[in-house]
């Protein structure tokens, strides 16, 4: 159900969002959207204890993402493209806190799905998020609104650390 509600909201804020003043078509770029979207599709139910623990994370992992959509609003952009600067909500904390509640998410999965290849997708895909940020980073630091953003906010992904 959760994967069902966050792809209806990404695919409606898709659908309704205005046209881009700049999209980036660096093969880097698109290389870490397709990874950063697609590669959780490739993990496999493990034979871990359950849900349990993994499950507040999951849940925390789906409100920050779901939270940082809604500040988007028609401004998402699933790869590096200024469809205009968002500041407010979860933007407040983090420059990122949509790609913060993916890791909380995928890494509650990890958690209750412990394999080998789940760790190695993570891992990949992980490389990918920061590929992302650093590519919506790289477009967006031409707007001065997101320069005066970058200086407000001083954190990527999480506070005091990145």
């Amino acid at each position: 159900m959760r994967a069902k509600t966050a792809e209806a909201i990404v695919t409606a804020m898709t659908t309704l969002r205005p046209a881009t003043t700049w999209i980036s078509s660096r093969l880097a770029h698109w290389l870490v959207r397709i990874g950063g979207t697609l590669l959780p599709l490739l993990v496999v139910r493990g034979a871990g204890g359950g849900i349990g623990r993994a499950g507040v994370l999951i849940l925390i992992g789906f409100a920050i993402a779901v939270g940082a959509q809604f500040s988007l609003r028609r401004s998402f952009s699933v790869g590096a493209a200024n469809r205009g600067i968002k500041t407010a909500g979860l933007y407040g904390f983090v420059r990122h806190p949509m790609y913060l509640g993916y890791i909380f998410t995928n890494a509650g999965f990890l958690l209750a799905n412990p394999t080998g290849w789940n760790a190695v997708v993570f891992i990949v895909w992980m490389g990918c998020q920061l590929g992302r940020i650093h590519a919506e980073e790289r477009v967006l630091s031409a707007d001065p609104v997101y320069q005066d953003f970058t200086r407000r906010v001083g954190y990527r992904l999480l506070p005091f650390v990145y």
